[in-house]
């Protein structure tokens, strides 16, 4: 007995074209809705280096977009750079050590005294914990750039 061939099947070029036409009208359908989201005025992530293009509530991102830009860095940098930044004051803080930047401020850690107080629904008198409460006390700088607007 004589062996068949396998026969190799090629896809047709009219139904790889046919494929491709219906990505393409995908991706537009998806661009077309991007875009009319942008219209509507949905929020965006974009970069900014003005702070008055920033509302009135500024969040850790739009800080980080604010860096990145002023930076002249990627936003995955500065996000690395804000979060180095914020951990290690936290950190700082945490083991009682006064962090101060001149200029801006200053970061340091203060203990609050065991106190009586009262439980509002029983009146009954209870003893509240001492704790540890972190602080910020702003430079002169910074002081004199708030107060001049």
């Amino acid at each position: 007995m004589a062996k068949r061939k396998a026969r190799k099947t090629k896809a047709r070029p009219s139904k790889q074209l046919e494929g491709y036409k219906k990505q393409i009208s995908s991706l537009r359908s998806q661009l077309k809705s991007l875009k009319m989201k942008i219209k509507k005025g949905r929020p965006t992530s974009k970069i900014t280096s003005k702070w008055s293009d920033l509302d009135n509530k500024v969040n850790s991102t739009d800080l980080i977009n604010y860096i990145a830009s002023r930076g002249g860095m990627s936003r995955l940098d500065a996000k690395r750079a804000f979060r180095a930044f914020v951990d290690s004051i936290m950190k700082g803080v945490s083991e009682n050590k006064k962090i101060t930047i001149s200029g801006f401020g200053s970061f340091h850690n203060i203990k609050r005294k065991e106190r009586c107080g009262r439980n509002p629904m029983t009146g009954e008198q209870i003893t509240i914990p001492s704790t540890n409460y972190p602080k910020f006390r702003p430079g002169r700088e910074f002081k004199t750039i708030v107060n001049t607007k």
